[in-house]
């Protein structure tokens, strides 16, 4: 069957009435239209295979992710279990040193428990601290920028102190935002922890971080800036430093997704901006949101 556009209207011919119409081939027409419905069902179906491609990376990523995120938290525990463990090991050495030398009374006994349950105390703490930070929000709410901030910091005083790393801050303790708290700190600590890893790689004598918080005025916008004295990023790979995969460490120590996240974090989640660039032998972050 052939298919045809009719078009038909009456005329008065001599006095009579006719029917005239007018029919015109319209195969070739819908055999386009035929093949331009084929080639948008295939393009829709490309389009989802990519989204599900993209999604199924992005998960393999904060999979990838995860795991290196635990690893650090094994190594940031350790350096706050240090000081306590050391502490309950030395108050358990005077019990014995006091019960050989018959000092040990009831008092005694009472005063070092009291100490070894507040190191404990503080163990504990650590652990619901780490766990606390690593529980992402479900629903974006109003959060305290310099308290996400201090909290991102605290994972890491443990390392900071043994390094002697400088943290310099400047923040607005007033500054608020609307997003996920601990997703926002998590890219913080993604941050300090790749400032954390250039000094150690790059052996950075006097290794400092500075952190400045403050509202816009032009703007509105919270602005967050991470400075750091670890010379700064190859100007041939600081904007390669986000894609995902792209990293400059060895490879057992990193997947290279943790910037990329943080833009994820920071742009797909919380609709906002984050860059970095050189001063100098200085490297800054900055978080626009």
């Amino acid at each position: 069957m052939i298919p045809y556009y009719f078009n038909g209207f009456i005329i008065e011919v001599e006095g009579r009435r006719c029917l005239v119409g007018i029919g015109i081939d319209i195969s070739e027409r819908k055999e386009i239209e035929r093949e331009i419905r084929e080639i948008n069902l295939n393009l829709q179906d490309r389009i989802n295979d990519e989204v599900a491609k993209n999604r199924l990376r992005d998960q393999i990523m904060f999979e990838q992710s995860r795991h290196v995120v635990i690893g650090e938290l094994l190594v940031n525990i350790s350096h706050h279990w240090r000081q306590p463990l050391c502490a309950i090991g030395l108050l358990m050495q005077d019990i014995r040193d006091a019960y050989l030398h018959g000092e040990l009374d009831i008092e005694y006994i009472e005063s070092n428990v009291g100490a070894v349950m507040s190191e404990l105390g503080t163990l504990s703490e650590t652990i619901d601290n780490f766990r606390n930070f690593y529980i992402n929000d479900k629903e974006p709410r109003h959060f305290n920028v310099s308290r996400a901030i201090d909290r991102a910091v605290m994972l890491l005083s443990g390392y900071l102190k043994d390094t002697g790393t400088v943290i310099d801050k400047t923040l607005d303790e007033d500054l608020t935002i609307n997003g996920f708290p601990n997703e926002f700190a998590q890219v913080i600590l993604n941050i300090l922890t790749n400032a954390k890893d250039i000094f150690e790689k790059r052996n950075i004598i006097n290794p400092t971080i500075k952190i400045n918080s403050y509202k816009d005025s032009p703007t509105g916008n919270a602005v967050v800036t991470i400075t750091d004295n670890g010379g700064g990023i190859p100007e041939d790979i600081i904007d390669k430093i986000f894609d995902p995969y792209f990293t400059t460490k060895d490879k057992t120590r990193g997947t290279g997704n943790g910037l990329y996240m943080a833009k994820v974090l920071i742009e797909k989640n919380m609709t906002g901006k984050i860059s970095a660039r050189n001063l100098d032998a200085w490297c800054e972050f900055r978080i626009v949101i």
